[in-house]
């Protein structure tokens, strides 16, 4: 700037300031205001400029205000010239240590419609309307005292292609949801998802007991927008809401004076929708146990019922055909299952804790442990037709189960020490030691007694008891290298059905790179029915160049389909009063260049 006025805790008065590269004004204006104060100010935010193939010339100017110190709302005028103007709202709120929240809203009239969906996988739906909106948000509170917690979440959308459509910007879907895992720690439904998730939670605990009370409400974009597939209407839906569902669990306690202990669950749950059978269902699940604790391991068996009872309203769809004339049917369901554990262990030492030098810089390994648990679990469930009763959800047909379940796991944790000053003596150090887990492997497979007898479709299906074996590994191989990896192995097929696995290596702030892989066999058998080849790999990096410039790369692709998902290459530059960052980007749907600069403490600017 040429000159300029600053007043502490006030605003900064600047004259012709401008952005400079290499000595050469680049973005100038005869006068600015900034504010220079310590607490939060209202006024315009820096907008996001930019241009698209199906939105035009884009401008997104947001205008911050404060309400008071609980609360603010940030107010969006997001004009495309292709569309129309969007017009958005945030209002967060802070109220007291216990209680936050978040909501947002956006309105659009948009110009154009679409006679068929923009994206294949809602193929028969269109999109006609005009009026295009979003309203999400989240809280977290109390009711009365902060013992009785209230979750609340929100997702209501007009259409099936706005979230995917209106991804990026201030008002995006990927930023409402990184919003909402910052500060809520709760996610909300995938932008390709038809089924937004509405729910209100009331929940509280006491020692032995807790209680939660839910409401459920899912919007069914195929049948609940303006855009419905074809042949599909509203009084067609079959989603199924909860009002309300109200649970109370008794946690594992000692059952009165005995050795024994007793748990478990109840659940009233009313169902409506508006096609299908509707009513309500009262579960309850209680479970004791023995507890038997040995001098090489412990043996706990349990065994608890199910009592099921219906209230029915009215029999409608696929339930319409269920043979019985019962509005109150009931349901008794035994269960059994037993856990055998033990646990060996050894340690290794490799320094004793005096042979440490107190001048080292790194910490040094004092010893080694290496524990092996082995684990055995059965389960059993008898077989119950089920077929009599309605079906809300995965618990109204419990399926029978007569299984073993064998794994072995493998922990190794490292022992260091290192000295470092005692902060309640000045002059004087102490030696802290500290534990972390560099390993843990696990081998786990089940026999299911169940399929070793099965009798029916063995000419097209041939009994197959053994699960595939499953080789878990979590490891960090160097402080810089971390090692994810899930791999399952069929003993029938003699080969590996599926993967999960993910590579993470960093070296200080220089460099950082990544590797994924997830990946499925094709099986025909049994319990997985003509199951589908995938094979999805991601790849990812970034390299500093020097204390200023960086790059990154990402390259996610789908093998099976031959097809690429997504490529991403982003430079940036980092001066110490701004930023720059240039990005291509590249999907199935589209194809994006954007610029931004960041100004320091000012926020950002371009698309």
């Amino acid at each position: 700037t040429s000159r300029g006025d600053i007043t502490v805790d006030g605003y900064a008065h600047l004259w012709t300031p401008r952005f400079q590269i290499l000595d050469q004004p680049v973005i100038a204006a005869p006068y600015a205001v900034i504010p220079v104060k310590t607490k939060r100010q209202s006024g315009f935010l820096l907008p996001e400029i930019g241009t698209s193939e199906r939105l035009g010339i884009t401008y997104d100017q947001p205008y911050y205000q404060v309400i008071d110190e609980e609360q603010d709302v940030t107010l969006y005028s997001h004009l495309m010239s292709a569309r129309g103007l969007m017009l958005g709202a945030e209002y967060r709120l802070v109220p007291d240590i216990h209680s936050k929240g978040i909501w947002k809203i956006d309105y659009l009239h948009d110009q154009e419609i679409e006679s068929e969906s923009l994206y294949s996988d809602n193929e028969g739906m269109s999109r006609t309307n005009h009026d295009r909106w979003w309203v999400r948000g989240k809280f977290d509170g109390y009711l009365g005292e902060p013992d009785w917690a209230f979750k609340f979440d929100l997702d209501v959308v007009s259409d099936q292609d706005y979230l995917r459509e209106f991804s990026r910007g201030y008002s995006g879907f990927n930023k409402s949801r990184r919003d909402f895992l910052q500060y809520f720690g709760r996610d909300i439904e995938d932008s390709d998802s038809n089924l937004r998730i509405n729910r209100a939670l009331l929940s509280r605990n006491w020692g032995d007991f807790g209680f939660q009370g839910l409401l459920e409400y899912n919007q069914n974009l195929e049948y609940g927008s303006n855009n419905k597939l074809t042949g599909r209407d509203r009084d067609d839906d079959p989603t199924l809401q909860r009002l309300p569902e109200l649970n109370l669990h008794l946690y594992q306690t000692q059952l009165l004076e005995t050795p024994m202990t007793i748990e478990g669950s109840s659940q009233l749950a009313s169902f409506w929708r508006e096609y299908g059978t509707t009513g309500s269902r009262l579960d309850l699940h209680p479970v004791v146990g023995l507890p038997l604790h040995f001098e090489y391991g412990s043996v706990i068996p349990k065994a608890g019922v199910r009592s099921t009872s219906y209230f029915i309203h009215n029999f409608e769809g696929d339930d319409d055909k269920v043979d019985t004339d019962e509005d109150t049917p009931t349901r008794l369901l035994p269960d059994f299952s037993t856990t055998a554990y033990t646990e060996f262990s050894r340690v290794f030492t490799l320094n004793e804790e005096s042979s440490v030098p107190k001048d080292a810089q790194e910490p040094t390994l004092l010893s080694i442990k290496h524990a092996l648990q082995p684990r055995l679990e059965y389960t059993y469930v008898p077989y119950s037709n089920q077929d009599k009763y309605p079906y809300f959800d995965e618990t109204d047909r419990i399926e029978a189960t007569n299984e073993l379940k064998y794994s072995l796991t493998n922990f190794v944790t490292f022992k260091n020490g290192q000295w470092n000053p005692n902060p309640e003596q000045k002059g004087k150090s102490e030696l802290q030691v500290d534990y972390f887990e560099m390993a843990r492997l696990r081998f786990e497979q089940a026999y299911s007694i169940r399929e070793e007898r099965r009798d029916e479709d063995t000419e097209e299906y041939p009994n197959r008891p053994f699960s595939d074996i499953l080789t878990d590994l979590t490891t960090t191989l160097r402080p810089w290298l971390f090692l994810n990896n899930k791999t399952w192995l069929s003993p029938y097929e003699n080969r590996i059905t599926e993967h999960e696995h993910s590579l993470t290596a960093y070296y200080e702030d220089k460099l950082f790179a990544s590797f994924s892989l997830d990946f499925l066999e094709e099986i025909d058998e049994y319990m997985r029915q003509e199951q589908e080849r995938q094979r999805i790999a991601s790849f990812g990096g970034g390299f500093a160049f020097n204390s200023q410039w960086s790059a990154a790369v990402l390259y996610r692709v789908d093998w099976e389909a031959s097809t690429d998902l997504e490529k991403r290459l982003t430079l940036r530059y980092d001066h110490q009063c701004f930023s720059t960052e240039t990005s291509w980007s590249q999907t199935d749907e589209d194809t994006r260049f954007e610029f931004r600069v960041i100004l320091a403490q000012l926020g950002s600017m371009g698309r």
